[in-house]
């Protein structure tokens, strides 16, 4: 079976087998950033499905309204993931304000949360943008640790994970993760009641397709929290407003070509009227 092991500069998933990897852990665990195996269909594709019968989610963290929108409908939520020390997450906030947890089977993970209004420009500096899960460590955790983790309460929160633990991150928290030793673990994303109302403002900001669909299940289902939707609704359409702005960049991208081939024109003219002159 091939899994998901990173991405190309396109942002294409590279794959490789399995016996590949391993290969690759044993002849290469020196490297600076390691490959990470990350597979978010391992429970569906043909040659891991079968992994599906030995996955259960906690029973704290069942309630899951993105549950009621389908598998096909909903963005990728739970993933089987491994790779060796050094590999790991660079600093990152969970999408449409989901919560997580992770579940951690073999090896031992380095964890850091920064709370939400910890500003973006400390957690991401200018210039340190896109670092590697151990670069994140080395050289901008340091600063973050001084300012924010060393007061009788401190705002940032650092652990090391054992086999057999269970961590679970808030919605909105920053976090990063680096791995100490080969490392395998099984996370997941959900939504419950008690982040709804976050999560449906960013979903229908950034699934408004699902937020339709979301709706729906929730009028059927969860009528108390449809309700809190409605009293939730943004002020315009997402997808009208895509459309505008879309819109807006062809008109732009028109103008643009225009202004271009007038001045175009009017250097030939000025090439054309200099010989007349001379």
């Amino acid at each position: 079976a091939k899994v998901k092991v990173g991405s190309d500069d396109a942002g294409y998933p590279v794959r490789l087998k399995l016996r590949h990897f391993f290969k690759y852990c044993r002849d290469h665990y020196d490297d600076d950033s390691p490959l990470y195996v990350f597979e978010s269909r391992f429970c569906s594709r043909k040659a891991s499905r079968h992994m599906a019968a030995d996955f259960q989610v906690p029973e704290i963290f069942n309630e899951d309204l993105f549950r009621m929108c389908g598998e096909s409908m909903r963005p990728p939520y739970r993933w089987f993931v491994m790779g060796p020390a050094r590999s790991g997450s660079g600093v990152h906030v969970d999408p449409l304000s989901t919560s997580a947890w992770n579940a951690l089977i073999q090896g031992r993970k380095r964890w850091v949360l920064l709370p939400p209004h910890i500003p973006k420009n400390e957690v991401k500096p200018p210039g340190f943008k896109n670092l590697e899960a151990i670069e994140w460590f080395d050289k901008v955790l340091p600063g973050l640790r001084a300012k924010y983790g060393t007061s009788p309460e401190p705002l940032m929160l650092e652990g090391i994970q054992q086999p057999g633990e269970t961590i679970f991150v808030p919605p909105n928290w920053w976090h990063a993760v680096l791995n100490l030793d080969f490392t395998v673990a099984v996370p997941q994303n959900f939504t419950s009641s008690a982040s709804f109302v976050e999560s449906w403002i960013k979903t229908q900001k950034g699934r408004p397709k699902l937020s339709r669909r979301w709706y729906e299940r929730l009028c059927e289902h969860r009528p108390d929290l449809a309700k809190l939707a409605d009293e939730n609704r943004l002020g315009y359409d997402p997808v009208e407003r895509k459309r505008e702005k879309k819109r807006a960049r062809e008109l732009e991208r028109l103008r643009k070509q225009e202004r271009k081939r007038v001045k175009k024109e009017a250097k030939a003219a000025a090439r054309a009227e200099a010989p007349r002159q001379g």
